[in-house]
């Protein structure tokens, strides 16, 4: 499997999307890596630098025309496509938590989503178009407006939802979806936010 790694840098920021150190670890599983000439620039990563590890330095087209493109979690183990499951605390409206969630909905088109709740339209349609699996809270009366009062019951609750078959978990939380428990061999990723407010502070915003 070939990996193109374009140039991604845009006015004011520096980023690549991966590092020579990973390019040398997936080369090292019999990946091609092909990145964009310039790619690392802005974060002070040269094209040598990358050539050393094993990747291959191309053009624009050369990266865009990988048979995967970006960052080293989009690989798949063994070079084979993974079942991907994306976990979420809640879904019970369109915030900025959701908002990361439909990016990566996007960056998978074919995930399916584990969560404790879910109100049916509440989180727009790339997410509504997805399948969307809860956990037991949902059967609990009064779960869909009432969530957060089960707050002791969320780990157990999270850590019961089956991700067997997946091969790569990506978890977007606040609370505790990051708690998830992946099947033996999978990757998990973490995008962890800001932890929920009303445990610190701001009860009454929330409660």
């Amino acid at each position: 499997m070939r990996i193109g790694v374009p140039n991604q840098a845009r006015d004011g920021e520096s980023r690549v999307a991966l590092t020579p150190e990973v390019a040398g670890r997936l080369k090292a599983r019999e990946l091609e890596v092909l990145v964009e000439s310039g790619a690392g620039e802005r974060s002070h990563i040269t094209d040598a630098a990358f050539e050393e590890a094993g990747a291959r330095i191309g053009s624009s087209g050369d990266a865009l025309g990988a048979e995967r493109v970006g960052a080293p979690g989009h690989v798949p183990r063994g070079g084979s496509l993974s079942r991907v499951a994306l976990v979420h605390d809640w879904l019970t409206g369109l915030r900025g938590g959701e908002r990361v969630l439909q990016a990566i909905c996007e960056l998978y088109p074919e995930a399916d989503i584990f969560t404790l709740v879910h109100v049916p339209g509440s989180c727009g349609p790339i997410i509504e178009s997805r399948r969307i699996t809860t956990s037991f809270l949902q059967q609990l009366p009064g779960a869909e407006r009432r969530y957060r009062h089960f707050l002791p019951l969320f780990p157990l609750a999270i850590e019961s939802l089956d991700l067997s078959g997946y091969d790569l978990v990506i978890s977007t939380s606040h609370a505790v979806a990051k708690g998830c428990k992946p099947a033996n061999g999978a990757r998990h990723v973490a995008y962890i936010h800001t932890p929920m407010r009303y445990v610190w502070d701001q009860f009454d915003a929330y409660f």
